[in-house]
Parts: structure tokens; sequence; C-alpha cells
């Protein structure tokens, strides 16, 4: 395995595959997986219900803030939606391809290790019939490593552990959802997703004191 500090090219192609498996379940699967569960032939009346029982209108103040606009935009929150999804899939969009560039500058082993790592990466998430291939918390972990990959990446090179990783998951999705340390290590393991190993703490050197 890879050593901190070192890119661990099959877990990059890992998240990579993770991405463009999650942009093509949102342009080809998801219509269809809605329709399935009898959610695409919904009515006026029974939309607003769903919309308002979600709660979209209190995403509005955090849609207008990653949109960069002011309090007195003039957009439904439905409109912001729409328009903050839009940047957030081309933002992934210009994510995989940074990626891919970077990937094939390097050694033909590393470019091995992240097709590998791709292909794994694509049905881990999403299988091939579009239904999630694992329990929501693990869904939603998977999601939050993808967004912060470049963080995490930084994280690995300063030498942070799993741990240090585990509460930074889990001060974003809550315990309930991140689950404890030896899971979310689980997860990290079917991943590849090599951190620091904690080193036991130092004992505090002491001084002998001068004779009398």
């Amino acid at each position: 395995m890879p050593e901190p500090g070192v890119v661990n090219w099959r877990c990059v192609g890992r998240m990579a595959g993770i991405l463009v498996r999650g942009q093509s379940w949102w342009t080809r699967d998801a219509e269809l997986v809605l329709k399935k569960e009898g959610l695409g032939d919904l009515t006026e009346e029974e939309g607003d219900k769903i919309w308002t029982g979600a709660g979209m209108e209190d995403l509005r103040p955090f849609l207008l803030q990653v949109l960069k606009r002011g309090a007195e935009d003039k957009s439904t929150t439905e409109e912001l939606v729409t328009a903050a999804f839009e940047k957030w899939m081309t933002g992934l969009e210009l994510q995989k391809d940074a990626v891919v560039r970077l990937a094939n500058n390097e050694t033909a082993a590393n470019q091995d290790e992240f097709w590998k790592g791709f292909s794994e990466g694509f049905t881990l998430l999403f299988d091939a019939h579009g239904g999630l291939a694992g329990d929501k918390g693990r869904t939603q972990i998977l999601l939050i490593l993808l967004t912060y990959w470049v963080e995490i990446e930084e994280m690995r090179r300063a030498g942070k552990s799993r741990r240090h990783l585990h509460d930074c998951v889990d001060a974003e999705l809550g315990q309930q959802l991140t689950g404890d340390l030896p899971r979310f290590r689980a997860i990290c393991d079917d991943i590849g997703l090599v951190m620091k190993s904690p080193g036991r703490p130092r004992k505090p050197e002491t001084t002998k004191s001068d004779p009398q």
C-alpha cells in the first residue's frame, strides 16, 4: 500500500469512478428509478407536499450563498435548486477531467492503478440497475469523501490519521450516519484510502536532578 504523503492512484481512480457513475445515474438512471418507485407521475399537489415536507424552502439562504446571489434575488427556490445542481454537476465534470489529465501524465504503472480503481469505483456507489450499492450511511460517507477528495489528499500528505478524517466526516454528517471508527475504517479499507497510522504517545522526558 502507498505510504502517507504518496498519491494513492488506486484510490484516486475509485473516486473518479464513483464520480462518473454518479453523473450517469443523475442523467440516465434517476428518472427510471423514480418511476419504478412510483414517484414519476406525481400530481402537482403531491409534488408540492413532498417539496414542503422535505423543507426545501428552508434551503433558500444556503442556495443563494452557493450561487453567490443576494437576498433580493427574485428566482423561485425551485429555480435556485436547478441552478445550484447544474453548477455542482459542472464542477464535478471539471474535477473529473482534471483528475484524468493528471493520471494520463503518470507512469504506466500508476495509470494501471488509476484505471483499476476507476473500474472498482464505478459500481461502488450505484449498481448496474441504478440502485444504491450500500446502506444510506455508507453512501453519504462515500459522497463526502468524493466531494472533499482534494482536501483529503492534503490531509494524507500532512500525515493525518483516519481518526482525524472520521471526526471531520462526523462533524459533517453526524454520528448516526457516520457510525463508529471501526466502521469508518472498514469503508476506507474498501476504497483503499490509506492515512497515517496513529503512533504511540511519547513519554514525557524526565531530567535527572543534580546531586545536592
